[in-house]
């Protein structure tokens, strides 16, 4: 599932966070270390055997071809929801909205916050793409 911030490095999209002036890249394979990127080392007390290897490059601003946030959106009979995860079958759809909460049966888990895993079946999933300025 693909949202978030991202940036365009040497032509591909790659996870992105910004930090002060520079932008960190985060890539999951191996054959990026060619770009510049370095494999990311979790502290010595960390049990790494489940974590997934991870490559980090930092780059100045004006090296990157484009940043841009991705938004998934859910609608479930009409209703827009916010997609927060998935798995193989469902997304884990939330809102703030207590009518949808109520009108689509999802689980209330405070005052104002209503989630639940849902079918993929029943969701027809949006994607927003907007610019960010740097």
């Amino acid at each position: 599932m693909k949202k978030g911030l991202y940036a365009k490095y040497k032509g591909e999209d790659y996870k992105a966070r910004l930090i002060e002036n520079k932008v960190r890249l985060i890539s999951y394979n191996a054959t990026d270390l060619d770009k510049g990127f370095k494999e990311k080392k979790y502290p010595d007390n960390y049990d790494i055997s489940n974590l997934p290897r991870v490559y980090i490059n930092e780059v100045e601003q004006n090296e990157i071809e484009d940043i841009y946030e991705i938004e998934l959106i859910g609608v479930i009979d009409g209703l827009e929801v916010q997609i927060l995860n998935e798995n193989v079958n469902e997304y884990l759809v939330a809102t703030s909205d207590v009518t949808i909460g109520v009108e689509l049966d999802l689980d209330r888990k405070d005052r104002d916050t209503f989630m639940d895993w849902v079918p993929k079946s029943r969701v027809k999933t949006i994607t927003h793409k907007k610019s960010v300025i740097l």
